[in-house]
């Protein structure tokens, strides 16, 4: 991890960001809870729909919340993506 800098990557579900935020609570993390909780993030979500990729950046000040958010969001075909 560089200084001040984290990135992770997981598969854009529940049950990833759900291991996520258990991996960034763990005592073996604290730098990178400090950064995760206490600074503005960016993320960015990207699929494939058909045969080209969407993407979306957001930035936050609470990454697992924000998150929960878009999976609340859940539109009738299951992606969340398509309910902004």
């Amino acid at each position: 991890m560089a200084a001040g800098l984290v990135i992770k990557k997981i598969e854009d579900n529940s049950l990833s960001l759900k291991n996520l935020e258990q991996e960034v609570l763990s005592a073996d993390t604290e730098a990178e809870q400090n950064i995760l909780f206490n600074f503005p993030t960016v993320y960015i979500h990207n699929w494939k729909d058909t045969d080209k990729y969407e993407v979306y950046v957001g930035e936050t000040n609470d990454i697992l919340s924000r998150t929960r958010q878009h999976y609340q969001q859940i539109g009738e075909d299951g992606a969340w993506q398509n309910s902004l």
